[in-house]
Protein backbone atom coordinates (compact mmCIF):
# COMPACT_ATOMS: atom_id res chain seq x y z
CA UNK A 1 0.00 0.00 0.00
CA UNK A 2 1.20 3.21 -1.09
CA UNK A 3 0.54 7.05 -0.03
CA UNK A 4 -2.25 7.11 -2.77
CA UNK A 5 -3.87 4.04 -1.62
CA UNK A 6 -4.10 5.39 1.92
CA UNK A 7 -4.88 9.18 1.11
CA UNK A 8 -8.35 7.64 -1.00
CA UNK A 9 -9.07 5.78 2.18
CA UNK A 10 -8.68 8.15 4.69
CA UNK A 11 -11.15 10.49 1.98
CA UNK A 12 -13.28 8.00 2.46
CA UNK A 13 -13.43 8.17 6.25
CA UNK A 14 -13.14 11.55 6.08
CA UNK A 15 -16.22 11.98 4.73
CA UNK A 16 -18.09 10.42 7.86
CA UNK A 17 -16.26 12.74 9.98
CA UNK A 18 -19.06 15.28 11.44
CA UNK A 19 -18.49 18.86 10.94
CA UNK A 20 -18.88 21.62 13.00
CA UNK A 21 -22.11 24.57 12.59
CA UNK A 22 -19.53 27.15 12.12
CA UNK A 23 -18.24 28.10 8.64
CA UNK A 24 -15.34 29.51 7.97
CA UNK A 25 -14.19 32.35 5.05
CA UNK A 26 -11.38 31.94 3.24
CA UNK A 27 -10.29 35.07 1.26
CA UNK A 28 -9.32 34.22 -2.18
CA UNK A 29 -8.52 36.54 -5.43
CA UNK A 30 -11.92 34.93 -7.15
CA UNK A 31 -13.81 35.60 -4.00
CA UNK A 32 -14.46 33.62 -0.85
CA UNK A 33 -14.13 30.12 -0.36
CA UNK A 34 -16.16 28.54 2.00
CA UNK A 35 -14.75 25.98 4.69
CA UNK A 36 -15.91 23.83 7.68
CA UNK A 37 -14.11 23.09 10.67
CA UNK A 38 -14.06 19.13 11.67
CA UNK A 39 -14.27 16.96 14.73
CA UNK A 40 -11.26 14.86 15.44
CA UNK A 41 -12.17 11.20 15.00
CA UNK A 42 -9.49 8.55 15.70
CA UNK A 43 -8.77 5.84 13.08
CA UNK A 44 -6.57 2.62 14.21
CA UNK A 45 -4.47 0.84 12.93
CA UNK A 46 -1.14 -0.92 12.89
CA UNK A 47 2.25 1.27 13.63
CA UNK A 48 2.70 0.92 9.18
CA UNK A 49 -0.82 2.64 8.94
CA UNK A 50 -0.46 5.25 11.35
CA UNK A 51 2.98 6.58 9.66
CA UNK A 52 0.89 5.90 6.59
CA UNK A 53 -1.68 8.00 7.70
CA UNK A 54 0.23 10.44 8.70
CA UNK A 55 2.63 11.09 5.98
CA UNK A 56 -0.78 10.98 3.41
CA UNK A 57 -1.88 13.85 5.72
CA UNK A 58 1.51 15.76 5.32
CA UNK A 59 1.22 15.49 1.68
CA UNK A 60 -2.24 17.04 1.95
CA UNK A 61 -1.39 19.90 4.39
CA UNK A 62 -1.05 22.18 1.96
CA UNK A 63 -4.42 21.84 0.40
CA UNK A 64 -6.67 25.33 1.55
CA UNK A 65 -9.87 23.75 2.31
CA UNK A 66 -10.18 22.04 5.41
CA UNK A 67 -11.79 18.81 4.04
CA UNK A 68 -8.68 18.45 1.73
CA UNK A 69 -5.98 18.24 4.37
CA UNK A 70 -8.09 15.38 6.32
CA UNK A 71 -7.26 17.14 9.71
CA UNK A 72 -10.78 15.47 10.59
CA UNK A 73 -8.65 12.01 11.57
CA UNK A 74 -6.29 11.62 14.25
CA UNK A 75 -4.18 8.32 13.34
CA UNK A 76 -3.46 5.96 16.48
CA UNK A 77 -1.57 2.68 16.86
CA UNK A 78 -3.82 0.23 18.26
CA UNK A 79 -1.38 -2.71 20.00
CA UNK A 80 -4.48 -5.06 19.63
CA UNK A 81 -2.11 -7.81 20.44
CA UNK A 82 -1.02 -6.36 23.85
CA UNK A 83 -4.08 -6.03 25.12
CA UNK A 84 -5.04 -9.72 24.33
CA UNK A 85 -1.68 -10.42 26.83
CA UNK A 86 -2.77 -8.01 29.62
CA UNK A 87 -6.01 -9.84 29.62
CA UNK A 88 -4.31 -13.60 29.77
CA UNK A 89 -2.06 -11.77 32.70
CA UNK A 90 -5.28 -10.38 34.52
CA UNK A 91 -7.13 -13.76 34.13
CA UNK A 92 -4.25 -15.98 35.54
CA UNK A 93 -3.76 -13.34 38.56
CA UNK A 94 -7.55 -13.45 39.36
CA UNK A 95 -7.46 -17.23 39.10
CA UNK A 96 -4.31 -17.86 40.86
CA UNK A 97 -4.94 -15.00 43.71
CA UNK A 98 -8.50 -13.75 44.05
CA UNK A 99 -10.22 -17.09 42.90
CA UNK A 100 -12.09 -16.00 40.25
CA UNK A 101 -13.02 -17.79 37.49
CA UNK A 102 -11.08 -15.70 34.34
CA UNK A 103 -12.73 -13.81 31.62
CA UNK A 104 -12.39 -16.24 28.24
CA UNK A 105 -10.60 -14.57 25.80
CA UNK A 106 -11.10 -15.86 21.75
CA UNK A 107 -8.26 -14.88 19.55
CA UNK A 108 -8.38 -15.72 15.96
CA UNK A 109 -4.95 -17.25 14.54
Amino acid sequence: MNYEDMTEILEHHHSYVPAVNCEVVIPQENGPLQDQKFLTTLVGGDYLSVARARGAQVIRSTSELMKDTLNGLLPVAEDWHAKVCLMEVRNIFCNVFLDIQPVHVKTFG
